[in-house]
């Protein structure tokens, strides 16, 4: 709801503020005074076309600020970073010669999130404003705020379908994309694996093992002659060195006989005869245990240069060549698991399918059942709004399936007999259009959670009968939201909440001014806008009126 329009050097204002109330707002005046001008503020504001024209003459910029209560915050305040306080709204714009500037709550936003804040707060309705009524974009939304309680259900229900819907067919478009890449990835997992399990790598250590094998075999020759050569140094007939020490520990068991301080020595050359002989023996063991083998230091050969280029290929050590075996078995496992996923998911996903077009199904049914009384309530307002031969229409058109079901949604008007619905905005005249307005508007009163709805000239071309028809529409529409009305009609002037008086007054310049006026002023306002003089009869009459 706006709570307070102010401007300065707007037009023909230099300073004004004009507070409003709950209910129905009324603006009157001579023809020209400047009625519609606080209107093209309020637009303005609110992100309409702003240029150097709309600047007062003689004065620098334009500025125009409006003060408003929300119920709630809409996500575009979060999502442009704009703060809101208690549920008030400062909405400013300052026009200059060269740009402008919008700002809510002292935060500068463009004017395109300007314009999209503005959708979700007032309507205007002018002869020569766009409205958001006739935006197609509008109507489907308008039409399901008309359904009942189950309606509502039914739109959940689907858009949960939908949402698993499209959900299910993006991770199957993510799989099947990779699944080229994921082939050629398996089939080289594949080859990786039988090339390490072909191997059979018995331990980490086979190839130390391996090498060391290989290492004996090929100085097998060398090694049995050095050991030969130290088994004779050992051994040799009469000048080895078991003889000698035997020879050694003999004598000095003999001076013991004599002289025991050389026991140490003797004991020690006898365990040495004894070390020396064991030497012997595995030196000999060791000699007959040596043998060339060309045949198996090939295959060792051919081991170790397999086992190398597994390291070369998988890792530094054997024992890392097993850790990447282990991780491309697991790669792999989870490959060929996400193809059984991906069966799932196409299952899954014509399961939602045939459930989302059912339920996509009966939705269009209760939309059509809808748009029907929706077509036959508009069309019986706009003939109590003097357009008798208006004929108000929903077209709903099949264009497949969307997050808001399948149907397409536009409100078609005819207001002659001759001429064929044709879309709101198509209709030539802005007096009709504003009554089409003010139709729709009693009908999704109820369901339509914008706070505030502005009819510039609405009365245009009518009186009587549908001038009275008009006001009880806007009195009704009041008593849901804020109204405010540029008129001519002093019978919808008198429903007004508050009553506001424009006036033009030429001096040096030419300036406009606006008065609420209550009580008598009220009363002689009203006396001279319905019967060009006030008097006491006049006054009478409108008293009557009010």
């Amino acid at each position: 709801m706006i709570n307070y329009v102010y401007v300065r050097d707007f037009i023909l204002f230099d300073e004004l503020r004009v507070d409003f109330a709950p209910g129905l707002n009324v603006f009157t005046g001579e023809t020209g005074a400047g009625k519609s001008i606080i209107i093209s503020a309020i637009d303005a504001c609110l992100g309409s076309k702003a240029g150097k024209d709309l600047i007062r003459r003689g004065g620098r910029k334009a500025f125009i600020e409006l003060g408003l209560k929300i119920d709630s915050v809409p996500p575009v305040f979060e999502e442009n970073g704009i703060d809101v306080f208690d549920d008030e709204l400062i909405i400013s714009r300052e026009i200059t010669p060269s740009s402008s500037r919008s700002r809510v709550n002292g935060s500068l936003v463009p004017i395109e999130v300007m314009r999209e804040i503005r959708r979700g707060l007032v309507d205007v309705h002018s002869q020569h404003q766009t409205y958001s009524y006739m935006s197609p974009l509008r109507h489907l939304s308008l039409l399901d705020g008309f359904g009942s309680p189950e309606h509502g259900r039914l739109l959940d229900e689907y858009a949960g379908l939908y949402s698993e819907y499209t959900a299910l067919s993006r991770k199957i478009e993510k799989i099947n994309s990779g699944l080229a890449d994921s082939e050629r990835r398996r089939e080289f997992l594949a080859y990786q694996i039988r090339e390490i399990e072909s191997a059979s790598i018995s331990s980490p250590s086979e190839d130390a093992e391996a090498a060391s094998e290989l290492r004996l075999l090929l100085n097998a020759e060398r090694l049995k002659g050095m050991a030969i050569e130290a088994y004779h140094a050992l051994e040799g007939d009469g000048d080895g060195a078991i003889s000698a020490t035997g020879r050694a520990f003999s004598a000095l068991s003999r001076i013991l006989s004599y002289d025991d301080s050389l026991n140490d020595a003797a004991l020690g050359l006898e365990s040495a005869v004894g070390i020396i002989r064991d030497a012997a023996i595995s030196i000999r063991r060791y000699c007959e245990g040596i043998e060339s083998d060309p045949v198996r230091a090939g295959a060792l050969q051919e081991r170790l240069d397999l086992l190398d280029d597994l390291k070369r290929k998988y890792g530094r050590t054997l024992a890392d060549v097993m850790v990447s075996l282990d991780s491309f078995r697991e790669e792999l496992a989870s490959i060929d698991s996400a193809g059984g996923e991906l069966s799932g998911l196409v299952v899954r996903r014509g399961e939602v399918e045939a459930m989302m077009t059912d339920a996509g199904e009966r939705l269009s049914a209760e939309r059509r059942i809808l748009a029907s009384r929706i077509s036959d309530l508009i069309t019986g307002k706009l003939h109590d709004l003097e357009l008798p031969k208006a004929r108000f229409l929903v077209s709903i058109e099949d264009r497949g399936y969307g997050p808001d079901g399948k149907d397409s949604v536009e409100f078609l008007v005819s207001v002659n007999v001759s001429d064929p619905p044709r879309p709101i905005a198509k209709t030539a005249s802005g007096g009709e259009i504003s009554r089409i307005m003010l139709a729709l508007k009693s009908v999704f009163a109820e369901s339509d959670d914008i706070d505030t709805v502005i009819f510039d000239e609405i009365d245009t071309g009518i009186s009587g009968r549908a001038a009275a028809s008009v006001a009880e529409e806007l009195t009704a529409l009041s008593k849901r939201h804020q109204v405010l009305v540029v008129t001519h009609q002093g019978v919808i002037a008198a429903k007004s909440s508050r009553y506001f008086f424009v006036e033009k007054t030429h001096g040096e310049t030419t300036s406009v001014s606006v008065r609420e006026l209550e009580g008598v002023d009220k009363l002689r306002a009203l006396s001279a806008m319905v019967f060009g003089k006030v008097n006491e009869e006049s006054i009478e009459a409108a008293r009557l009126l009010l």
